[in-house]
């Protein structure tokens, strides 16, 4: 996930990406994450998150660097903090949300 959307990369049979593609918009509006899974990637992702202060000092000045040149970019301790206070049923309402600007948006 990216900082303004979702990124796919996908590679094979030039003929059959944009099938794929509609394929995988269509899905996105109809998922939902499990509040089992939910927990599991949360946990993950807090984690990744968390670690990242354990990087090099170079990596620590650019991820700091980009934070404050992009507001939408925030700090990981500031993601973790956020991503710790979500819940499965709020996030699946976020998804839905997403997918149906995404959908309609594409045009």
């Amino acid at each position: 996930m990216q900082q303004h959307g979702l990124t796919l990369h996908s590679s094979g049979l030039s003929g059959n990406q944009i099938a794929l593609l509609q394929d995988v918009l269509t899905e996105i509006q109809n998922f939902e994450f499990s509040p089992a899974r939910f927990v599991e990637l949360k946990a993950q992702l807090v984690r990744h998150w968390q670690n990242q202060v354990r990087n090099k000092p170079i990596s620590q000045l650019f991820s700091q660097l980009s934070s404050l040149l992009q507001p939408m970019n925030p700090e990981s301790e500031q993601l973790a903090r956020e991503l710790t206070a979500q819940v499965a049923k709020t996030s699946n309402s976020f998804v839905k949300i997403c997918s149906t600007k995404c959908i309609s948006s594409r045009g």
